[in-house]
């Protein structure tokens, strides 16, 4: 297989393991705890599930570090495409 072609496979794979962790922390811990324009509510979800509310931290900066990764391979491979050849470190 092709360099180009194996990029393009673990490009895939990073952004799915990005979804992932970024759903359950960008989408349902939200959905969970805050109730909107009610500020009090709001905390005492928070207080009542403090679980939930710092499991989100950990898989948010997962899923960032995925997209980085993503956005690194992506500029690397970009760059060694219009170098003519592959970069030398």
């Amino acid at each position: 297989m092709s360099l180009t072609k194996n990029r393009g496979r673990l490009a895939g794979l990073l952004y799915v393991l990005a979804s992932i962790p970024g759903f359950f922390a960008l989408a349902y811990v939200p959905g969970k705890l805050i109730v909107h324009r009610n500020a009090i509510a709001t905390t005492n979800n928070i207080a009542a599930s403090e679980t939930l509310f710092v499991s989100a931290l950990p898989l948010i900066l997962s899923a960032k570090r995925y997209l980085f990764s993503l956005l690194w391979l992506c500029t690397t491979s970009s760059r060694a495409s219009t170098s003519g050849g592959p970069r030398s470190w």
